[in-house]
């Protein structure tokens, strides 16, 4: 009995740690004091650290993680991998608390810009519950959950796709959802 409970206090105490860091990130986002570090970095490595960090949640659910790069992209990238591992950690636990059977993928394309400049885009889908589309205008807005009955269950405060599309502008980029 104590270690259960033991394991109800710390479950516990980790949820409430990542609120405060969650509420944290966004008052910095909203206040626009996050700097990126652009420093040369493996996408291959990223990628793979990010799905490293939900594995064991969709080990458990018997969920399959896997990931692949179009041809072309080079391995070693400029900009922030911190920040661009929090939008993919953040993708990816959604896609693991929102899939209950099946496959999660992140797939890596570009498009030439400018001279040697790419446009590399990041596609994480899943075989998840999925979104009505009258509420997918929501979906990126603070404190905002789509089904308060589905989200109940599954935890969160509505704050990880806010932060994730503050830091996708703030690296130049847009983020966007799609559901079937």
């Amino acid at each position: 009995d104590q270690k259960e409970y033991i394991e109800r206090i710390r479950s516990g105490g980790e949820a409430l740690l990542a609120l405060i860091s969650d509420i944290l990130e966004f008052s910095r986002a909203e206040k626009e004091k996050i700097t990126l570090e652009l420093r040369p970095f493996s996408l291959k490595h990223c990628i793979e650290e990010s799905l490293d960090m939900v594995a064991i949640q969709a080990n458990d659910k018997g969920l399959n993680l896997a990931y692949t790069i179009s041809y072309g992209i080079p391995d070693v990238i400029i900009g922030d991998h911190g920040r661009l591992r929090q939008v993919l950690v953040n993708l990816l636990s959604n896609a693991v608390k929102f899939t209950d059977a099946g496959d999660i993928t992140v797939s890596i394309s570009s498009k030439a810009i400018i001279g040697n400049k790419r446009q590399i885009t990041f596609t994480v889908s899943d075989t998840g519950i999925g979104m009505p589309q009258e509420k997918m205008d929501r979906l990126f807005k603070p404190f905002t959950q789509l089904e308060y009955v589905i989200s109940r269950k599954r935890d969160g405060a509505g704050l990880g796709l806010a932060i994730c599309k503050k830091l996708v502008e703030l690296m130049g980029g847009q983020i966007w959802a799609e559901s079937v």
